[in-house]
Formats: C-alpha cells, structure tokens, sequence
C-alpha cells in the first residue's frame, strides 16, 4: 500500500480558534493591538515564525527590523505555553476526517501528519482526538531544521513509514503542500474547506481537488 501524507491544520481539523486564542493571548501580553480575523486565516500554513513575524509587521507597521527581531521570540514563547495550556480547547476534526483515517488504518495503509505545527502541538492534537494508533509517523515544523514547502519533512515521513513511494500522496489544504509534494515526487490532493488561499493554489498546481470528505476519500482509496 502507497503511504498517504496529512496535513494538520485545515485539513484534518479546524483549528483557527484556538490559533487566534493564543495569537491574541501573545499579542495582548506585549500590548500590541488585536489581529484581525482575515489576517490570521490568511497566515496559517507557513509556520510560527513566519506567522508572528508576518502578523507583527501587520499590526505594528512602523517597527524596525530590529524591533521585529527582538519581539518575535518573546511572542514565540508567549504563543507555545498558550496554546500548549489551552491550544486544543475549540480544535475539532472536520466532519468525516476521524471516521476516514480510522478506515485507512484499519486497510493497513501506511499514514502519516506532516505539519508546520510544532511537533509538540501536533501530538497533542492527535492524542486528543484519539488517531494516535493510525499514523505512523508525525513531523511538525520543528522536526527537522525546514519545513513545507521543503519537501524533506514529507521524505523524513516517508522514510519513517517504511513503505513503497511511487504513488504516495500529500494532502492538504495550503500551496505549501501542494509544492512540498511536488518536489517530493508525490501525486498532490488539495481540499477546499481549509484555509489556503486560492490564487496560491492556482499557481502550485495541485494533480487533483477535492470539495468534500467523500470526495477525498474516494480520491485517497482510488490511489491506494
């Protein structure tokens, strides 16, 4: 059986909640002022860092490199112990997902989350919704020294997983995966209902998109 790769965030769950939560949280405590919704949406996907730093720039335009660079850390720390304390509160699984990793398990398909969450929040994450036993490998963005769209985290899942890669798939919902993929070597499925930006997508190409679970499922057991 070909390996299936996940993305986490906007793909398996939602979790914009609770990364607004600790987005404001880190905000509010270094008295910057609140990140619009939009902005935060638009930001997922690419890794902590980049967020922060991206939402910063948003909400304090007139910093300095230097003010940025020194902020960021602090924001950093102020966002991990948030959203490690409370970040899997409002988290919950796209309707359809659990039931569909549980069957891919259960036909021995080899699977595994790669994610630009911290490794941490990720095990978190699929502790809580009870998939521990269903992957095989978990790579967050803090798992190697890059993340998507690099494309060695989804190597490093492949490697991890053991199986055959020749039509292994990468599913998520951001360019990064679509592009991370690719230049894995991997067959690319984008779905609809997470948080990427369209345009980006249009411009990476992905080999096929879904617009629901079954859709996805079908797509995913046809690969198989």
């Amino acid at each position: 059986m070909a390996p299936l790769l996940f993305d986490l965030d906007g793909t398996l769950i939602d979790s914009l909640a609770d990364i607004e939560a600790a987005a404001h949280a880190a905000f509010a405590a270094e008295g910057f002022p609140a990140l619009p919704h939009a902005l935060i949406r638009g930001l997922v996907g690419d890794g902590l860092g980049q967020f922060l730093v991206g939402a910063l720039r948003h909400v304090a335009p007139a910093l300095a490199s230097a003010e940025v660079d020194a902020a960021v850390p602090r924001l950093l720390q102020r966002y991990r112990a948030h959203y490690l304390e409370h970040g899997v509160a409002a988290t919950q699984a796209y309707p359809g997902a659990v039931a569909l990793v549980h069957e891919l398990h259960a036909r021995r398909i080899p699977l595994a989350v790669v994610s630009n969450k911290s490794e941490p929040a990720v095990r978190a994450v699929i502790e809580q919704l009870g998939l521990s036993a269903c992957f095989g490998a978990l790579v967050g963005g803090d798992t190697l020294p890059v993340r998507k769209p690099d494309p060695a985290p989804l190597l490093h899942a492949l490697a991890a997983l053991g199986g055959p890669n020749e039509r292994a798939v990468m599913v998520g919902d951001g360019h990064q995966d679509v592009l991370a993929g690719r230049a894995a070597g991997l067959r690319t499925i984008w779905v609809a209902w997470g948080f990427g930006q369209l345009a980006a997508i249009d411009a990476a190409g992905p080999d096929a998109r879904v617009t629901t679970m079954a859709e996805l499922r079908t797509a995913l057991l046809a690969s198989a």
